[in-house]
């Protein structure tokens, strides 16, 4: 089992990731260059190589808020000390998925700026150059497509933002390398199977660093609608990804046992989950944990003007809709006075459940099976996939109220 220093600290990080100036970034730069000589990373190590870091940009944009996607200081301050150490260039990119390209999302972080000033380049993920990693001994994905710019990258940086995940549990590091497949792969295997297939793409490629960018933390309904946690202000660090993953879940007040991906990356030895063996630096988890607010993964009696009813749903729909229905009440399409029903999963049609509105929502493959049984005076909305796109819902069900 691999086992290596991890770096956390605290510190009052002044300014904010939409406001700043350079004394922003130096301070992070500082905090960086103690976190890297801590878990073993030389600057000077850095000579030559061709650097590839990867950020969280999976929704950019103030309307999501700041702990949504990486701090964009983080990230220039990663470039800067790359630079500082003579690396031969500097890349940066991602691929946020879900239709939205790396270009449109890289714009919206509205970074692109800074991050060259301080030795960085944009590079999209979602280029069609690619190249395929085989690995044997993974569950589902055995042959993984990954960007092309990572082919000849000597050492590949991982920037994750810390933040509970409904799907998950937490969004740290290896959530961050989902962003590594492209979208025909995101939706394969993204149910209850999802934890699996995030350790088998950490198999194919894991990262040499991984810095969390705990500055602004989000919990509860994260990665998109969650709540900022107050005074989070932390960073941590190491070289292997599953430790310093086990880590930040520990500093969130989680315990790494109850993370499904986190048990399987152990279990396939590609690192130590045991947070009381391990050899903490810069800071004590104990001085800096808090007890974040998990996300709820269920639609169930939550919010007003729809109801839920769930079947034999597995996580992946439930994650779909819950998703879609966080962002219907905060942007306020709850408060129209027009209730409606969804139904996920499947039913058995000789015991269908009682439903009391008039429009009906069968969301899924599932749900859609029963279409026929139910009754004539219902109107139903039907919204396929197994399970369907995360935003599927939320364009549906705003169509259907503009069209009404």
């Amino acid at each position: 089992m691999i086992r290596s220093p991890i770096f956390i600290t605290r510190r009052d990080f002044h300014e904010s990731p939409y406001d700043f100036t350079d004394s922003s970034i130096k301070q992070i730069i500082e905090v960086l260059v103690d976190a890297f000589g801590a878990i073993g990373i030389s600057i000077q190590s850095l000579k030559g190589k061709r650097i590839v870091i990867k950020p969280n940009l999976v929704r950019p944009g103030r309307e999501y808020g700041p702990g949504v996607t990486t701090d964009p200081r983080v990230v220039a301050a990663v470039c800067a000390i790359c630079r500082d150490g003579e690396a031969d260039d500097v890349l940066v990119g991602d691929d946020p998925g879900w239709g939205l390209a790396s270009k449109t999302a890289y714009t919206a972080w509205d970074c692109e700026e800074v991050i060259n000033a301080y030795g960085g380049r944009f590079v999209p993920f979602d280029d069609p150059d690619r190249y395929v990693v085989h690995v044997s001994d993974n569950v589902f994905m055995r042959d993984i497509s990954l960007p092309g710019v990572l082919r000849n990258a000597d050492v590949f940086i991982n920037i994750p933002k810390m933040k509970t995940h409904i799907l998950t549990g937490v969004s740290l590091g290896i959530k961050n390398l989902h962003g590594l497949v492209c979208d025909d792969d995101r939706m394969i295997f993204h149910r209850d199977d999802v934890e699996m297939k995030l350790v088998d793409i950490l198999s194919a490629r894991p990262p040499d660093i991984t810095v969390v960018d705990g500055i602004q933390a989000l919990e509860g309904q994260a990665p998109l609608y969650g709540k900022l946690v107050p005074g989070m202000n932390t960073v941590i660090a190491g070289a292997n990804p599953v430790a310093t993953d086990a880590v930040a879940t520990t500093v969130m007040g989680f315990d790494p046992q109850s993370i499904t991906h986190l048990r399987e990356a152990s279990r396939r030895g590609l690192g130590s989950i045991s947070v009381n063996e391990m050899k903490i630096l810069g800071g004590s988890i104990s001085d800096i944990k808090r007890g974040f607010r998990p996300a709820v993964l269920s639609s169930v009696a939550v919010y007003e003007g729809i109801t839920v009813i769930e079947g034999g749903a597995d996580s992946g729909i439930r994650s779909s809709l819950r998703h879609a229905v966080d962002r219907l009440e905060k942007e306020g399409f709850f408060d129209n006075g027009i209730p409606s029903t969804v139904l996920i999963g499947s039913f058995h049609c000789d015991s269908l459940p009682v439903i009391e509105t008039p429009d009906v929502w069968l969301m899924g493959d599932r749900a859609g099976e029963i279409a026929s049984y139910l009754p004539d005076a219902h109107r139903i909305h039907f919204i396929p996939g197994d399970p369907p796109h995360i935003f599927d819902f939320y364009h549906a069900y705003t169509t259907w109220l503009s069209e009404m």
